[in-house]
């Protein structure tokens, strides 16, 4: 899988502020440390890791709108900003529909 890239989007049902909080749940660990084994198996396989996005809170308190807005800036700021060079791409949206039959 060497060449490949991956970014985890996770979602939990706790509030943001228990990583990196050692009297919580994580015990002072971050969502880096947390996500450790998942990305180390990737790592493993060869892939190349994108920055990561995170929902928290999402049964008891969810922001679906302000949550949804985050992971659109996010998904901007990783496939189509330059400064993350992922080595494809980008294809222009079609300014009209196909007419041609298939």
């Amino acid at each position: 899988m060497n060449g490949k890239k991956f970014m985890l989007s996770t979602t939990w049902n706790a509030p943001a502020d228990v990583f990196n909080n050692p009297n919580s749940f994580f015990e002072g660990l971050s969502l880096q440390e947390v996500l450790l084994p998942m990305r180390k198996s990737y790592e493993f396989c060869g892939f190349e890791e994108l920055p990561h996005f995170a929902c928290y809170n999402v049964i008891k308190n969810p922001q679906f709108d302000a949550d949804r807005d985050r992971y659109i800036s996010h998904l901007k700021m990783v496939f189509l900003d330059p400064a993350h060079d992922l080595g494809v791409e980008v294809a222009e949206p079609l300014s009209a529909p196909c007419s041609k039959a298939l």
